[in-house]
């Protein structure tokens, strides 16, 4: 995820909770079995390292088969007014002479 509102963590790495498994009893069509990622579109500071942000929901042809969850990798405090100010300073400060 990218650039968190409200903190100034540009880039939130995301991880599934557990690896998906399936038994199926009966024979199956592989080309049948997908999923979809759902991230939650409201994510806003603070988020903490493990917070559910969304979802990976398996399918069999148009069956829900499982669902697991999305979780955070790493923290993403919220920024105060000092944070702030003190990144708009080395914004102004370095701009130009990183080469």
């Amino acid at each position: 995820v990218e650039k968190i509102p409200g903190s100034l963590i540009n880039n939130l790495e995301l991880y599934p909770e557990n690896d998906f498994s399936y038994i199926f009893t009966n024979e199956y069509d592989e080309n049948l079995i997908h999923k979809e990622v759902e991230i939650n579109k409201d994510i806003k500071a603070p988020v903490n390292a493990g917070d559910v942000l969304g979802t990976i929901k398996y399918f069999y042809d148009k069956n829900e088969i499982g669902t697991i969850n999305v979780l955070a990798k790493n923290d993403a405090p919220k920024a105060s007014y000092t944070d702030y100010l003190g990144a708009l300073f080395k914004s102004y400060f370095t701009f130009g002479y990183n080469k």
